[in-house]
């Protein structure tokens, strides 16, 4: 209804020195603020992309290998 790309989001209502009605949405569904967007990996995983260079996007100068 709102056409907004989330359905995790807050807002903040505010009143212009006017008396408008103001209204900020924040989304709240992009990676769980670890920084990795949740929409983006979905989009690259569609595309394709393997975890493993989705993970190296996101986090850069990381390593990936087996646990001993």
């Amino acid at each position: 209804m709102l056409n907004v790309p989330d359905n995790l989001f807050v807002f903040e209502k505010t009143k212009d020195a006017d008396g408008v009605d103001r209204y900020t949405f924040y989304g709240k569904g992009w990676g769980h603020g670890v920084g990795m967007c949740q929409v983006g990996a979905y989009g690259m995983a569609f595309r394709g992309w393997t975890f493993d260079r989705i993970l190296m996007h996101f986090y850069t100068g990381i390593e990936i290998g087996q646990m001993k």
